[in-house]
């Protein structure tokens, strides 16, 4: 049996308040109003076209008022009646706002990123962007709008984010121009090395000279607890993210093909990594499977077994082997292995990148090199561990 819904009224829209999750108020007929955290409150209609359940926002109230949200949702059943998807119909008929353009983005790339990336990548713009120019419609947005959101938040100090919030915007606006909403990218009008002129490069702490890496790498082989020790071993054999190393489960580990399989779902760009294994690695792994063989993780927390290692670990590791947050992170193994790699390996720039796992060409090119690469990237992988250990 369906369930009721009893209809909406402006003074229950009005008292609701805002939880720590979004919340739906349905008014029936595919009519609801979406309460977010930060307390905005958007109108959506849902329905079926063709087997498929698809979603339009009609807008944020009290701009879209409850009597013209009702009238949009006639209209929309009436185009369903018709044989036509509302969705189709309207993208030239009516004017967005930043803010839907935002919304609409944000599910276009759901399925391709991270929940953590996504939420902290919206964060940035409902915060700098959203208050300013939030319910702007996206045609009227001009280049002076993008400059003085840009100057508040270098201001502010705040450079990387502010890198981070144009690159949002400018790919909000090419998907704005792409579904017709909007004629032209307004980020195009702009020089954007010129806006970010004062924004100084931040890098990530790394060691990159030889004779440093040297001395890490027979440090890391003086430490004494066994499963941080080669936490340390593989984060510089692998060049893995952090996360992905401490959240390494048994599972993706193919002994028999010498290859680290890590899911689509576990990658910060929700594309399927593998990693081959190196002569070395093999060693280390074989070591780790003795100590934590039994459990889920290869890298089991120390309290709670069905949980991974804690994302301090390895930071405090080579803070104890005396190596400054200055001068390295569990994240510049990475850049370590990337510049080492690019100087003196003799591989492509395409193959260093896919052993990075960074997103390079369309998502159809990438496919086709990471087929391609696989075999490159297993040399690469055996030189790079030939390699610290030759420096070690």
């Amino acid at each position: 049996m369906a369930r009721s819904v009893v209809p909406l009224t402006d003074s229950r829209i009005k008292s609701v308040k805002p939880t720590d999750k979004e919340q739906s108020l349905f008014d029936g007929g595919g009519l609801f109003l979406l309460v977010s955290p930060s307390g905005s409150k958007r109108w959506k209609f849902r329905y079926k076209y063709q087997g498929k359940t698809k979603k339009i926002t009609i807008g944020e109230y009290p701009i879209v008022t409850l009597k013209a949200a009702r009238e949009k949702r006639a209209e929309f059943r009436e185009m369903l009646a018709n044989g036509d998807d509302p969705a189709r119909l309207r993208v030239k008929q009516e004017e967005k706002t930043l803010n839907e353009i935002a919304e609409e983005f944000q599910e276009h790339i759901s399925e391709s990123v991270t929940d953590k990336y996504q939420k902290k990548l919206f964060g940035y713009y409902n915060v700098h962007v959203r208050p300013f120019l939030g319910t702007k419609p996206v045609e009227k947005v001009d280049r002076l709008d993008i400059i003085d959101v840009m100057d508040a938040m270098k201001k502010k100090g705040i450079y990387e984010s502010a890198k981070k919030t144009l690159n949002l915007i400018e790919r909000m606006m090419k998907y704005a121009v792409t579904k017709g909403y909007a004629e032209r990218n307004v980020i195009a009008d702009l020089d954007k090395s010129m806006l970010l002129k004062k924004i100084p490069t931040k890098h990530r702490a790394a060691l990159t000279d030889e004779k440093d890496i040297a001395v890490l790498m027979r440090a890391i082989e003086e430490y004494v607890n066994p499963l941080t020790k080669n936490a340390l071993r593989l984060s510089a054999h692998l060049a893995l993210r952090p996360k992905e190393i401490r959240c390494m489960k048994w599972a993706y580990v193919d002994f028999e093909n010498r290859k680290i399989v890590i899911p689509a779902e576990e990658m910060k760009m929700r594309e399927e990594h593998i990693v081959p294994i190196s002569d070395q690695v093999l060693g280390y792994l074989e070591e780790l499977r003795s100590l934590s063989g039994k459990d889920v993780y290869v890298f089991p927390n120390s309290v709670y077994y069905d949980r991974c290692m804690s994302e301090n670990t390895v930071n405090t590791a080579l803070r104890r082997l005396g190596f400054e947050k200055e001068d390295m992170t569990a994240h510049g193994f990475r850049s370590m292995f990337s510049t080492i790699a690019h100087e003196k390996s003799g591989f492509s720039h395409d193959v260093i990148e896919s052993a990075l796992a960074h997103s390079v060409g369309s998502s159809v090119s990438r496919a086709y090199n990471r087929a391609k690469h696989l075999k490159e990237r297993a040399k690469l992988m055996q030189w790079w561990s030939d390699h610290l250990c030759a420096l070690r």
